[in-house]
């Protein structure tokens, strides 16, 4: 099995919408970080389960969705990286 890991960039993203989100309800907030954190799971099991993101047109950066954020991960030989978080609106730079 890949080693999974969550890049700083992901973390901080996750942070920060969750601030955002928390403005409205910190129940809500605190729902969606665990659900983003539960995905790992089911990526490790399945590294393809994701869609290959439109923007990069590569079969190794896929993403899954929780609500409205995309959730950007990448796959390699050695391991499963979470890169980004990003609102569904959001293009990939």
């Amino acid at each position: 099995m890949l080693r999974f890991e969550w890049t700083d960039q992901a973390i901080e993203k996750i942070e920060q919408i969750a601030d955002y989100i928390s403005l409205d309800s910190p129940k809500a907030a605190n729902k969606w970080v665990n659900a983003v954190f539960n995905k790992e799971e089911m990526i490790k099991a399945n590294p393809s389960i994701g869609r290959e993101v439109p923007e990069y047109k590569n079969k190794l950066v896929r993403e899954i969705f929780e609500g409205n954020y995309r959730i950007i991960y990448k796959i390699d030989e050695k391991k499963i990286s979470v890169v980004t978080i990003k609102n569904f609106k959001e293009q990939i730079k």
